[in-house]
């Protein structure tokens, strides 16, 4: 669980200190709000509170539902850790696994140099194709095999990607993608869909509650600047959480599996095929598949290894926005 108490602290942690320390600050000028400073005191009725117990009582309740969507993604994928033997080796999936579509793309390329159906000539940026791949060989290879001109240029390394990808290879990435889904070994982004719209409910029920209080607030003349600040922090907040837990990405049965592959493969030596899978064609440093990387590589590192960590969201989500405190020139309204 520790990895969801990390992100938890990475959501809220820092806009929560922010509000604890202005409030503090602050304190003198909350002795002019005489309004009650527990639930049990208005009846139940939030927006009847002070300005400090609401944004105090405001956070906890969005902290609580945080906790709760991503304690729950975590015990749902907990639970699935059943036994990955029966689950057969392939490197393909492998390859989606560790690097998405992508990967698929560098191991299928991969693979038909190393059978010698394709050639990479590095001066020219060509692919020249040879003899055809055996026909035992996956649906997917012998496809791109046939996708590519007999001398096809790569001028555009991500166009020649995103071409692949979706015109050539859509359809067996589809397969591949629904196969990983049965076995366990991704998460669907809606795997549970009446649970999705519940939580989306909640923030939005929430969101809601904010905004009833700064319309109080305007009516009655009260500052609201810091529960403004706090309405569009939260609601960052909201968007950025509800977008981790959307994300494709392995389960824990999946990872179980992978490092049980990945164990199999150091034990191994003829293994290029499954080393490209998981590490990516810059796992060699010189030969053809080397050439082929040269080639197809993308600056921006699309292709890196464990595509679903560390993808432009993982770290410092939530931010550290001076956002909070309550009364003073700020307020919190109401």
């Amino acid at each position: 669980m520790g990895k969801t108490t990390q992100k938890i602290g990475q959501l809220g942690c820092a806009p929560l200190g922010s509000l604890v320390l202005l409030c503090l600050l602050n304190a003198p000028l909350q002795a002019a709000d005489d309004r009650p400073d527990t639930l049990a005191e208005v009846g139940g009725n939030p927006l009847a509170l002070n300005a400090a117990a609401f944004l105090g009582w405001y956070w906890t309740l969005w902290g609580l539902l945080a906790a709760g969507a991503l304690g729950a993604r975590w015990l749902d994928g907990s639970s699935r850790q059943r036994s990955v033997r029966s689950v057969p080796k392939d490197p393909y999936a492998l390859a989606y696994l560790a690097g998405g579509p992508d990967r698929v793309l560098d191991t299928a390329l991969a693979s038909l140099v190393d059978q010698g159906a394709l050639r990479v000539n590095g001066v020219e940026r060509t692919l020249i194709r040879e003899d055809r791949p055996a026909r035992d060989r996956p649906k997917l290879e012998r496809r791109l095999y046939n996708a590519l001109q007999a001398v096809h240029p790569i001028k555009n390394p991500a166009q020649f990607r995103h071409q692949m990808k979706t015109e050539v290879l859509g359809g067996d990435l589809d397969r591949l993608q629904m196969r990983l889904f049965r076995h366990g070994l991704l998460e669907k982004p809606n795997q549970q869909v009446f649970a999705k719209k519940l939580l989306q409910f909640a923030f939005g029920l929430l969101f809601l509650i904010g905004i009833l209080r700064l319309i109080a607030g305007v009516l009655a003349g009260r500052p609201v600047g810091f529960l403004i600040l706090s309405l569009l922090l939260m609601a960052f907040m909201t968007y950025q959480l509800l977008r981790k837990l959307a994300r494709e990405r392995p389960s824990a049965r999946g990872k179980q599996w992978m490092r049980e592959y990945a164990d199999q493969i150091g034990r191994e030596r003829d293994n290029r095929l499954e080393q490209v899978a998981l590490f990516g064609l810059a796992a060699y440093g010189v030969g053809m598949l080397s050439d082929l990387e040269q080639l197809v590589r993308i600056p921006e590192g699309l292709t890196s290894s464990l595509w679903w960590i560390d993808d432009g969201g993982d770290s410092g989500d939530g931010g550290d926005g001076g956002c909070g405190g309550c009364g003073g020139c700020g307020g919190c309204g109401g």
